[in-house]
């Protein structure tokens, strides 16, 4: 097995006890009225909850390495077993990481508090609610369901080969990546920051011609007005004049508007000079 499939293993599976991992996903700060000790009862709860259950339970943002915290969440919600999300009070940090989760089509359970109002973007997805009290017993029946839940999306995501968790309602083309050589990804990083320049240094160029570039008539305007050997600029209202070539008349679907005069995408020879 290579070292990436042992990585990948590894945080799926916990190194020194073999348990599935259970990434959790959550407020850890004040929002909605809830002081950040709030939720440290529910993480608390969560944890110990389904410890009990056999999982490792940790937040997507801890490592047993020391790195920039973005590269455990994003690394987390990708190779974690199975992940819990809770949105109670919609944090915008939660919702961008269950987005990131659900995006990736990995096991996922929601949970919310009562107070907290489904959202429409993932309310076709069920969520297991709790009191934002934290109420004894209400919690009791909350912690059963949970384990439950947890299990059966679990053991579903590793039986089913075609398990979907998001994706599956949606018709979402199979994206399929291949490794791009270097030499290959420079050079079309270089193409498309030298097809930006050129975009940005016609629309300079064409803000910068005035009437007075233009006091013959259409027919006798020639190439390269703007600077640019490929390119022609000709007035607007030139292509209904009729001294106006027909070549730069039937050209329009070719040419685009900029700053009252039109850019033709090819050079055109004045009508006097066509041989």
């Amino acid at each position: 097995m290579s070292k990436k499939q042992n990585a990948a293993t590894d945080d799926k599976h916990d190194q020194q006890s073999d348990r599935p991992v259970c990434g959790l996903v959550m407020p850890i700060s004040e929002i909605d009225n809830c002081p950040a000790s709030h939720w440290e009862d529910v993480l608390k709860i969560v944890t110990d909850t389904l410890t009990d259950a056999g999982y490792v339970v940790r937040l997507v943002s801890d490592s047993d390495e020391s790195r920039v915290i973005h590269a455990n969440i994003v690394e987390n919600l990708y190779d974690n077993a199975v992940v819990v999300c809770d949105v109670s009070a919609k944090n915008p940090n939660v919702m961008f990481e269950l987005g990131m989760r659900l995006a990736f089509d990995k096991p996922t359970v929601i949970i919310k508090d009562d107070m907290t109002k489904y959202t429409f973007d993932v309310g076709i997805l069920q969520h297991l609610p709790y009191p934002r009290s934290l109420r004894y017993q209400q919690m009791v029946k909350f912690k059963k369901e949970l384990v439950e839940k947890v299990k059966a999306t679990h053991d579903k995501a590793t039986s089913d080969v075609n398990y979907s968790m998001f994706l599956k309602h949606f018709k979402v083309k199979t994206l399929e990546s291949q490794p791009l050589p270097p030499d290959k990804f420079i050079l079309s990083q270089l193409k498309e920051m030298n097809d930006s320049i050129n975009r940005l240094s016609q629309r300079i160029s064409v803000s910068q011609v005035g009437p007075s570039d233009y006091s013959k008539p259409a027919s006798f305007i020639g190439p390269a007005v703007v600077g640019h050997p490929n390119y022609t600029t000709i007035p607007a209202n030139a292509w209904s004049q009729p001294d106006t070539p027909l070549a730069m008349r039937t050209a329009s679907s070719a040419g685009q508007m900029g700053g009252g005069y039109f850019t033709v995408a090819q050079p055109i020879l004045p009508q006097n000079n066509q041989g």
